[in-house]
């Protein structure tokens, strides 16, 4: 072998080793990281659609209730007043 071929195989060798240290480096370190990272901001995401529909169903009950009361009353009040009883008395 020549020297030229000898320092070509051991560039080319050193740049191949070189290449799959980095791949693997970039492969393990920051690939994991970021799949964790991923994971931690989906959690998140999960979470704040969790917290919006809660908030979402308190409101909505509470317009219900609301709603209800005034119902319940409205015809509580519709019973009591003076003419219905009076109308009634006078109907009987």
């Amino acid at each position: 072998m020549s020297l030229k071929t000898k320092t070509l195989t051991i560039i080319g060798g050193t740049a191949i080793g070189l290449v799959a240290v980095l791949y693997l480096a970039t492969r393990f370190l920051i690939l994991r990281s970021f799949a964790s990272l991923e994971e931690r901001d989906t959690r998140q995401n999960l979470e704040r659609v969790l917290d919006t529909l809660r908030d979402d169903l308190t409101a909505l009950d509470n317009t219900c209730r609301g709603s209800a009361n005034n119902s319940l009353q409205l015809s509580t009040n519709h019973r009591d007043r003076p003419d219905r009883k009076r109308i009634h008395t006078v109907g009987v």
